[in-house]
């Protein structure tokens, strides 16, 4: 079930899959792995550069700041492969052509994808600092999900539709939302989520998948 670029029909097939992805199921689903997700966004964005330039003086700049917190292709491809779903769940040329396609539909500087809770955008989050209130603070989660699109990068909420759209495609399982919590299953259980947490110093990375697939 791996993923290939070149299948006819594809660019339907992403706006389908992005319809399904704004399902409330799913958008339930997919909130309920954002602190974990944002942690491992969060690794890839700061860890190769932080090694090759550990101090930069443009990371002061707020403008600058911005894209600090956004992933470039090769950070994406890094995170993928030590995760495996390079080249097991995806070809590295399919996932070029995903990033393609969401940085063009987004490239009028506005994201267009996954529409997360109504509150994320606005002032009233009560709710979801609740939800998300341990570890990666609500707040950071919030600020990652407010990125704007930026040309040559990808932002937290293109990423999570990312990899929303490898699990629709990928996974065999019968229904969309199995599907996406198969996806969880394969990110908590890869050798990489142990790999990154002997890196970062930390406990590894839990998805909540336990209770989402029952």
């Amino acid at each position: 079930h791996k993923c290939r670029s070149g299948t006819p029909g594809l660019e339907a097939a992403m706006q389908q899959h992005t319809a399904d992805l704004n399902q409330a199921t799913l958008v339930r689903q997919l909130e309920l792995q954002l602190k974990p997700l944002s942690l491992l966004y969060a690794f890839y964005c700061e860890s190769q550069r932080a090694r090759s330039n550990p101090n930069p003086k443009v990371a002061r700049g707020v403008g600058d700041k911005s894209l600090n917190e956004c992933l470039s292709f090769k950070e994406l491809t890094r995170m993928l492969t030590d995760f495996r779903i390079i080249p097991k769940l995806a070809d590295a040329s399919h996932v070029f052509t995903l990033w393609r396609h969401i940085s063009s539909r987004d490239s009028t500087g506005a994201y267009s994808g996954i529409q997360f809770g109504s509150g994320l955008s606005s002032t009233s989050v009560d709710g979801f600092s609740q939800k998300y209130s341990a570890g990666r603070t609500s707040s950071a989660v919030n600020a990652l999900l407010a990125l704007q699109p930026r040309p040559d990068f990808i932002t937290f909420s293109q990423f999570v539709e990312l990899l929303g759209h490898i699990a629709l495609e990928s996974m065999p399982h019968p229904t969309a939302k199995e599907r996406i919590v198969a996806l969880f299953q394969w990110l908590d259980q890869s050798e990489g989520n142990a790999n990154m947490a002997r890196i970062r110093g930390a406990a590894i990375v839990r998805f909540g998948v336990v209770t989402a697939a029952r």
